[in-house]
């Protein structure tokens, strides 16, 4: 491709209008989380005066998109080791209450707040023992299997993560604690818990597209298509008679008005696809890459 862009280079104008891809790769940290990139236009087709398309691409012409499947922590962490934690936690309380035991604890001098304080640790430092031990495993299949390169800033990153998934487990304890603290009865907590659980795992993240939309108001490509045909519309039926003519006579009064037209029609597509590919990219983190 080197010396197909080196033997173009002695004509400035074919190198100018030559087509090349530009691919966005996945994140290297995408295991921690999805970003929900395999539905983001991931390759976008360019040239010195215009960004023609942009598309998804999931196929082996892209080497930089892998197609094997993706382990997410944060959907463990969510989904599985939050249900975990309130299934530790419901009937911390209420089943003493039940078992009529909690009368004898506070009999011996245990202050309320030593006696939360212990189930709640007790319950974080076991959902953190699983976490972290399912962290390590993980990260164990990474190294064998090669697909990410784990530097310093994965590293930090990882870290990062097991502190953030602390405090998330440490919210479900305490939730699961107040559901049992409030009740008298360990199926009632399980109720609630389970509903704090369902508001938190499903609600929430599928109302993220809304919220995203709202915070992040991306257009889709076939809005953004939708606004240059009729941007190209408006621009074709305000143009000056003749603006469409042609003739093979070179000295044509039209063909002034006819170039202006259509380098109107080019560039109202340039401005919309070009606004549309920076707005995509300042807010990925992804990295890039050329294919011809």
């Amino acid at each position: 491709m080197l010396s197909e862009l080196s033997e173009r280079s002695n004509n400035l104008s074919a190198l100018a209008t030559h087509w090349q891809s530009f691919i966005i790769t996945p994140r290297d940290n995408d295991i921690i989380a999805d970003g929900k990139e395999n539905v983001l236009p991931n390759i976008f087709t360019f040239s010195a005066y215009n960004v023609y398309n942009f598309h998804v691409r999931h196929d082996s012409v892209n080497p930089l998109i892998k197609q094997a499947e993706k382990l997410s922590w944060g959907f463990i962490v969510s989904m599985f080791l939050g249900f975990i934690t309130l299934l530790l936690a419901f009937d911390s309380i209420s089943g003493e209450k039940e078992d009529r035991t909690l009368s004898l604890v506070f009999s011996n001098g245990v202050s309320r707040r030593t006696f939360l304080l212990g189930k709640l640790s007790s319950i974080v430092s076991i959902a953190g023992i699983m976490l972290l031990v399912g962290m390590l495993i993980s990260l164990l299949m990474i190294v064998i299997s090669g697909n990410v390169v784990i530097d310093s800033g994965f590293l930090i990153e990882t870290g990062m993560f097991f502190i953030f998934s602390l405090f998330f487990i440490t919210l479900f304890a305490a939730l699961g604690l107040l559901s049992s603290t409030i009740t008298a009865h360990s199926n009632i907590s399980l109720l609630i818990s389970l509903c704090f659980w369902l508001f938190a795992v499903v609600v929430i993240p599928n109302s993220s597209i809304f919220w995203a939309k709202k915070l992040f108001p991306i257009p889709t490509a076939d809005q953004v298509d939708q606004v240059i045909n009729q941007e190209q519309r408006d621009l074709i039926n305000n143009a000056p008679r003749g603006s469409q003519s042609s003739s093979n006579d070179p000295f044509y009064p039209q063909h002034e008005l006819r170039a202006n037209l259509y380098m109107s029609l080019v560039n109202a597509e340039k401005r919309h696809k070009d606004h549309y590919y920076m707005r995509r990219c300042s807010i990925s983190s992804k990295k890039p890459g050329v294919l011809r």
